[in-house]
């Protein structure tokens, strides 16, 4: 088995990686949140026991009468790439379907990099400089997506005070792994150094709200001709899309004159959390290439619901052009954006009704 790992090597590796990102997603589609923390916080215990192990130099002399600890020593490098393959996709996952791409993009692509990168740093992901700030990032995003559903709460004081727990519990991490492993003095200031830039470099993200409001998760969203509420249901009425249509971005609006047209959305959100949602209407000006506000919208939120919890808004007198609608929190964090255009034409296209 040594053998067939050494010289495939390059293949088990990312094999590992992308067997994390698998197992998260079953983790989340089938399993409880509650038991889906509880693997997470596993993973990352797990995690910050592989990396001591690995750097601890008592082990090097046991190395060579001691099979069972050659084993560990083996096993331990693809095992902490799994470990940080389904931290890594968890993050992907919820920072994925908790904001809209236009907005968050750079935290996404970011994940997304660490996530698939450690191949190309292949060599160098044993390095403490790069696994320790790249855990610290794992940690911080677990501890932030972990504490609103503890307190049932997105306010900013629970984004700082869960990024502080984790920014303490690293610190408290690195001062121990620096006094009992071979790494060299003059390197621990760089330890130090480099997960207090990822501290504050989250933190940056979240001021200038490119965080998505975690855990609060777009379902669905789409706009509609007409709604109505009938018993526990809403009963929509729009155009018939096609396969085809539907994987293009964006919806088309067809009207013979300007009308009202509705906004539907189904958030999720933990159990207990109580917060308002925004919708905000916004119509592109041809001249001056910008999005002009026209409405400014919000309902209250009550989660708990597994298929999310609907709300609408609605604007009257659209007129033609690219419209879009954003779903936003208290804050401005953009949770999801509608976009869509509204065409002039002569003849009421076929509507189809839906119930939801």
């Amino acid at each position: 088995m040594k053998h067939l790992y050494k010289k495939y090597e390059r293949f088990f590796v990312p094999a590992f990686l992308v067997g994390g990102f698998i197992i998260d997603v079953i983790t989340f589609r089938y399993v409880k949140t509650s038991t889906m923390f509880t693997f997470l916080g596993i993973y990352a215990l797990l995690s910050a026991c592989a990396i001591f192990f690995l750097h601890n130099p008592r082990i090097y002399p046991k190395l060579e009468s001691q099979k069972l600890l050659r084993f560990f020593r083996s096993v331990t490098p693809p095992a902490l790439q799994f470990f940080f393959g389904a931290l890594l996709s968890s993050s992907l996952l919820f920072y994925w379907f908790s904001g809209s791409f236009s907005v968050s993009w750079p935290i996404v692509l970011l994940v997304a990099f660490f996530a698939g990168g450690n191949e190309i740093f292949r060599e160098h992901y044993l390095r403490p400089i790069v696994q320790l700030p790249l855990f610290f990032f794992m940690l911080f995003s677990l501890s932030t997506l972990v504490f609103p559903f503890i307190v049932n709460s997105i306010e900013p004081w629970v984004f700082y005070g869960s990024g502080a727990f984790a920014f303490a519990l690293m610190l408290a991490y690195i001062r121990d792994f620096c006094r009992f492993t071979n790494v060299k003095s003059h390197q621990h200031k760089y330890l130090f150094l480099s997960v207090i830039l990822v501290f504050l470099g989250m933190n940056a993200l979240y001021f200038f709200r490119f965080l998505p409001p975690i855990p609060l998760s777009l379902r669905e969203a789409g706009i509609y001709n007409s709604l109505t509420r009938t018993g526990t249901s809403y009963v929509l009425t729009g155009e018939h899309e096609s396969f085809f249509d539907r994987m293009l971005p964006g919806q088309t609006i067809h009207l013979t004159a300007p009308q009202t047209l509705y906004a539907f959305s189904s958030v999720f959100a933990p159990g207990d959390l109580n917060t308002d949602i925004y919708n905000r209407w916004e119509r592109y000006d041809e001249d001056t290439r910008s999005w002009t506000l026209e409405g400014h919208f919000s309902y209250h939120l009550s989660g708990g619901r597994a298929e999310g919890y609907r709300g609408y808004s609605y604007k009257t007198a659209i007129e033609h052009g690219r419209w879009r609608v954003s779903l936003e929190t208290k804050r401005g964090q953009v949770l999801g954006r509608v976009r869509f255009e509204v065409k002039q034409v002569d003849t009421t296209p076929v509507l189809i009704t839906i119930e939801r």
